[in-house]
């Protein structure tokens, strides 16, 4: 069943809202020698990343499980924000590209932000509907998602 629109458009400002509630991500910070740390995101793009992967594990754990419930769409939630706040970065390659190339490859990747944040979207009105085999199918689609997006998106991809 179709949610209304607005639903749709709540759930978005909330998602807004969160972020601009949400403490800032640390960026690289260095060490006593100037070094970058070692475990410290190379970017904070890459500190994004991290947070996403972090959480899209420990997703795929929680949602086996329906007692768990709370704690997916915290973790939800966590990938929520790692995703808006992705979408305001530049890829590593971007700077690599060529100059006329570049909007258009930021336009791309950011798309892609827009349309991993709808599926999480439908992702958390599935979990909080309590329709487990749904959720798990719409992970999948968000794990392909994002290995799709590192191929096109990264250095190493």
């Amino acid at each position: 069943m179709k949610q209304p629109i607005f639903t749709l458009l709540v759930g978005s400002c909330a998602c807004l809202l969160l972020t601009a509630l949400a403490p800032p991500f640390p960026s690289s910070t260095t060490q006593d020698g100037g070094e970058a740390a070692s475990d410290e995101p190379e970017t904070a793009l890459a500190g994004h990343m991290e947070t996403l992967e972090s959480h899209l594990a420990k997703l795929r754990r929680t949602l086996r499980d329906e007692a768990r419930r709370d704690e997916s769409l915290g973790h939800i939630a966590a990938i929520q924000l790692a995703v808006l706040a992705s979408k305001a970065e530049a890829p590593v390659m971007t700077p690599g590209l060529p100059e006329g190339e570049r909007a258009a490859f930021q336009t791309a990747y950011r798309r892609e932000m827009v349309g991993m944040l709808k599926e999480l979207c439908e992702l958390e009105v599935a979990v909080l509907d309590g329709n487990t085999g749904v959720a798990r199918t719409l992970y999948k689609g968000i794990r392909k998602l994002e290995d799709d997006g590192h191929e096109r998106y990264t250095e190493d991809g």
